[in-house]
């Protein structure tokens, strides 16, 4: 059976950012509370490991939503049947070897519901593939790359979802990986890059293969 967790949020220490007057000190105490908090519970989630052949032994997927996306109830349901381990948050980056990143991002490139720049989130969740799965404008995906560079990772962008086309592509493209097909050429091979030739099959997406040729080995 799947495994889908659901990372809670830390507590004490949101709550006590929020308070006026604070001391420096306190600050201080509360900055290494907060960061001792997130490595614990980073720590407790084992992701596959990527060896020098870019093959990822049993990957975890990550789902992390900062818009209330409609579309992520329908999306999990078909991570859960590639993945064996998905992880859900609403607070911050899950740690994982694919990331559904939910958010929208404006025409100055700043994502909405949060201070992190996609580039720290991606980091943040150590992804070696990163999917902004909510629909945004091919611009303002220009400009949140100005805000920061990011670890290399395979990064794709949605720009049209194209309806139930989107999950069906990533299922189609997430099996060839799990078959031993890198990612490039499974992309390649559902969605030719022939100038002009229209694919209907596809979302409308801008993929950055940064790591290149990565494959899934469970």
């Amino acid at each position: 059976m799947n495994e889908v967790a659901e990372l809670s949020p830390m507590k004490d220490p949101v709550i006590l950012f929020g308070i006026a007057g604070i001391s420096l000190t306190i600050l201080f105490y509360l900055s290494a509370l907060a960061k001792e908090w997130l490595n614990k519970n980073a720590s407790t989630v084992t992701t596959g490991t990527i060896n020098s052949a870019g093959a990822i032994s049993n990957p975890v997927v990550g789902i992390y939503d900062l818009c209330g996306d409609p579309n992520i109830s329908a999306d999990e349901k078909v991570l859960g049947t590639i993945f064996s381990k998905v992880l859900k948050s609403t607070v911050y980056p899950p740690r994982c070897n694919v990331l559904f990143l939910y958010c929208k991002i404006g025409a100055d490139g700043k994502i909405e519901n949060t201070s992190a720049s996609l580039g720290e989130i991606i980091d943040a969740s150590a992804a070696s593939i990163a999917i902004v799965a909510t629909e945004n404008i091919g611009n303002h995906y220009i400009q949140t790359g100005k805000r920061g560079p990011h670890s290399r990772t395979n990064l794709v962008m949605t720009t049209n979802r194209n309806g139930p086309v989107f999950m069906r592509f990533f299922e189609k493209l997430f099996n060839a990986m799990n078959a031993g097909e890198p990612m490039t050429a499974a992309w390649s091979r559902l969605a030719p890059q022939i100038a002009g030739m229209e694919h209907k099959d596809c979302p409308g997406t801008i993929f950055s293969a940064e790591l290149g040729d990565i494959t899934f080995r469970n």
